[in-house]
């Protein structure tokens, strides 16, 4: 082969080459993919809750939580009479109390209180701790008045009656006989008595059981009148906080029983 076919072999070669770097460049092309977008981040949440701090005339404050399209509502008093506040000679009055609340009122006896929150499926019920001692009702929202009403009743108007008090004399010491079984509880009152020695904290809730044979009707009384620092706190559902307290009456504070 000459010099010039080896030439034009050459040229041909370089062009086949060139069209296959093309091709290749061009597959290349035809299948890469473009970065896929990153979808935009989602929007931030809105809270449907609202919560406002109100004082009534009376010097209660109310802490109201509305929730909108919910149906049910939860209404607290929280009062600052736990076992902290009580001396040695009144340990567990606060507990005795929170037992007599639901023994009947001036207005409704033990089975008409019990009666009027059947009938509206609510629940009714409290708790003593060391630093408050809580009544709380859970309703239907339409019957956020009722369940005030009802609170404001056993809390105001108890009875306290000598004859209830000296049964729940008992159902109290049994109580007590059931929590010292009960190895979580005993734990934590043994941690209080250790970490607040000589202190209200130290206490127990429930008192000793010879408070429990001993209190008095009077210092029952002296518990159950509220003292200013009493915060009154609502969780009111499907409702406007501003309205439903207008919807409420007027809830004076006890004087005297």
């Amino acid at each position: 082969m000459g010099a010039k076919g080896a030439n034009e072999r050459a040229h041909v070669l370089e062009r086949r080459d060139s069209e296959e770097r093309e091709r290749g460049r061009g597959r290349a092309l035809f299948f890469s993919r473009p970065e896929k977008p990153q979808p935009a981040p989602p929007p931030p949440k809105k809270n449907l809750s609202s919560q406002q701090i109100t004082t009534l005339p009376n010097g209660l404050r109310v802490a109201t939580e509305a929730t909108p399209h919910a149906q049910t509502a939860a209404v607290g008093v929280w009062i600052d009479a736990g076992s902290r506040y009580e001396s040695a000679a009144t340990n567990g009055a606060a507990h005795f109390l929170e037992h007599m609340a639901f023994k009947g009122t001036a207005v409704r006896d033990t089975r008409q209180l019990e009666q009027e929150v059947e009938d509206m499926g609510g629940h009714l019920n409290a708790y003593t701790s060391r630093e408050q001692t809580c009544y709380y009702a859970r309703v239907f929202s339409g019957d956020v008045a009722r369940a005030v009403d009802i609170l404001a009743d056993i809390l105001q108007n108890s009875k306290l009656d000598e004859g209830a008090i000296e049964r729940e004399r008992d159902v109290i010491l049994r109580e007590m006989q059931e929590v010292e079984g009960v190895p979580e509880e005993v734990v934590f009152d043994h941690l209080h008595a250790t970490a607040f020695q000589q202190t209200p904290l130290g206490r127990t809730i429930l008192g000793p059981a010879a408070n429990v044979k001993s209190l008095t009707r009077c210092v029952q009384v002296s518990i159950l009148l509220p003292p200013p620092s009493e915060v009154v706190r609502t969780r009111q559902r499907n409702s406007n906080a501003p309205f439903f307290l207008q919807s409420l009456p007027p809830l004076p504070l006890p004087h005297s029983l």
